[in-house]
């Protein structure tokens, strides 16, 4: 799915509120809000990471995020409404207040420990987060892919 279907998807849901019958409107998380929904999960051991089966959100019970959100790490990525400008690529040594990825280096080491070994295809363009099955230690809270080649899923927040 595109990023431009998934942010229509997300403007089609209006999620009604028990009070009153008003509806909110939906969309596609920034980065940030999807890194700060995504804080706390648990190691990437617990998450579908090395499988090459994509499962439901609720598959795997121990991926789950302090904000209680399921299988944000692995299976796989999802879709954020940001774009990266020159993003670069490699394991993650840096990252910025609001977990976005700022120096990398082409290989693991005790530094890129620090972010679990997550990696970033960099780039300019738009972006997905958490990795997907297959991407072992490189997915994670801080992973990034700029221009998936795959079919991200994603995550609509309430406006």
């Amino acid at each position: 799915m595109s990023l431009a279907s998934a942010q229509t998807s997300c403007d089609a849901r209006q999620i009604f509120q028990s009070t009153g019958g008003s509806s909110i409107k939906a969309r596609v998380p920034v980065a940030y809000e999807w890194w700060l929904a995504a804080l706390g999960t648990t190691d990437t051991n617990f998450c579908n990471t090395t499988s090459s089966v994509i499962g439901v959100v609720t598959s795997t019970p121990t991926c789950v995020s302090k904000s209680g959100a399921q299988n944000m790490i692995g299976n796989v990525e999802e879709w954020v409404s940001d774009t990266a400008s020159g993003l670069p690529t490699g394991y993650i040594v840096g990252v910025d207040s609001q977990g976005t990825p700022k120096a990398t280096q082409s290989s693991a080491s005790s530094l890129t420990a620090l972010y679990s070994d997550d990696y970033v295809l960099g780039g300019s363009g738009p972006m997905a987060r958490g990795g997907q099955t297959g991407d072992g230690t490189g997915a994670g809270i801080y992973a990034v892919r700029v221009n998936p080649a795959s079919n991200p899923g994603f995550r609509c927040v309430v406006k």
